[in-house]
């Protein structure tokens, strides 16, 4: 882009700008070593200031910047109390073991939080914590689940009129099946593994709400819970030299294992995971085979995710996914009625498949499978715009 400018004695300046750009006057030093500037630009600034008076009185506005040379100069960038709240709530020293919430404290708008060692703070899912300064955690914080797993109930070898809800999918795009249920007379399937997210998919959800990890599907019994959401995000530098959980319910009698949740860490300036800090968010493990129930397959590893224009992980991140549930030895479903097991539920990480059963009295139950790991991801950028 460039400049041409005319000067015509005894004549007002006139600025030409080639592209539609406008000028932007530089400096001349006098020599003197004052920083003053020398006659030519001074009187062009004098006749812009004319110009700027004449725009003052009613007159024409020429649309140039010429009032002040810090015109041409980017605002100094601050956090957006969209983003990072605006601090009303106060700050949050946490010294004792607390639930956020139950003592009323609805407004997560900080200016500040510091969580002590030794000390455990336990957040509901799909909690979003924001703070005009700093976030420091020493501590731990447990993050509870927020999917429920699939339920079965009422069946047995007198009767099969029972009741059953499916699992929460939560993020997932599939949701974990329940094993099949029936008699002796055919085999049994387990349930189908959830299905989780593409890397891709996974970056793009940062605030995912209460529902994070998907449920895992129902053999005789339920499936688990999933693991629930956090979000955290700091103004100023975010640190984590302690814990932080969200982890998948680990399934019994055949379920499958619910998976792991999603943790969103955010700051404006920089996020740390210390030597000492651990992040977590792993599937649970499948529920082990009984005498009426295939294993169930594991739950699926879940999300976690740091973003800041400086990102620093010298700690421990997990998004494992969970141990399918343990087999049976030969012939150990007895039972007339059964069902193969759960399925996992997905986040990041695929679920596992619930382990089925042959026909047949007695039976040998077939092998579940693990969950599949999930994601921990950096993002180098300033967050406010994804957020």
């Amino acid at each position: 882009m460039s400049h041409a400018s005319l000067l015509v004695p005894g004549a007002l300046f006139v600025a030409l700008s080639l592209g539609g750009c406008p000028p932007v006057p530089t400096p001349i030093p006098d020599g003197n070593g004052n920083g003053n500037q020398t006659d030519q630009p001074n009187n062009n600034q004098n006749q812009n200031q004319n110009q700027n008076s004449a725009n003052d009185n009613g007159g024409p506005s020429n649309g140039n910047a010429n009032d002040s040379t810090n015109a041409n100069e980017s605002p100094e960038a601050t956090p957006d109390p969209r983003v990072f709240g605006d601090g009303s709530a106060g700050a949050l020293r946490v010294q004792s073991d607390i639930r956020l919430g139950d003592q009323g404290d609805v407004n997560l708008q900080f200016t500040e939080v510091v969580i002590d060692p030794g000390v455990t703070l336990t957040v509901q899912s799909g909690t979003v914590i924001r703070c005009t300064g700093e976030f420091r955690n020493y501590g731990t914080i447990v993050v509870q689940t927020g999917t429920e797993g699939a339920l079965r109930s009422g069946f047995d070898d007198s009767t099969q009129d029972g009741t059953s809800h499916p699992p929460e999918p939560g993020i997932s795009t599939r949701a974990a099946a329940g094993g099949e249920l029936g008699g002796q007379d055919s085999g049994r399937a387990g349930g189908g593994e959830g299905t989780g997210l593409s890397e891709f998919e996974s970056r793009q959800n940062l605030l995912v709400g209460v529902k994070a990890g998907g449920g895992g599907g129902a053999a005789f019994g339920s499936g688990a819970s999933g693991g629930g959401s956090v979000a955290i995000l700091a103004g100023a530098d975010l640190m984590n030299d302690g814990m932080i959980l969200a982890d998948g319910d680990d399934a019994i009698e055949g379920g499958g294992g619910g998976a792991g949740g999603v943790i969103t860490l955010a700051s404006f300036t920089s996020v740390s995971n210390t030597a000492n800090g651990i992040v977590m968010a792993n599937g649970g493990a499948g529920g082990d085979a009984t005498s009426d129930s295939g294993p169930g397959g594991g739950g699926g590893g879940g999300i976690v995710h740091m973003l800041a224009p400086d990102v620093v992980d010298d700690g421990n991140v997990f998004a494992l996914g969970g141990n399918a549930g343990a087999n049976g030895t030969a012939d150990s479903i007895t039972s007339e009625t059964r069902a193969g097991g759960g399925g996992g539920g997905a986040a990041g990480g695929d679920g596992g498949r619930g382990g089925g059963i042959p026909g047949g009295m007695p039976a040998t139950p077939n092998g579940a499978t693990d969950g599949a790991e999930g994601f921990s991801l950096q993002t180098t950028v300033n967050p406010t715009a994804l957020l």
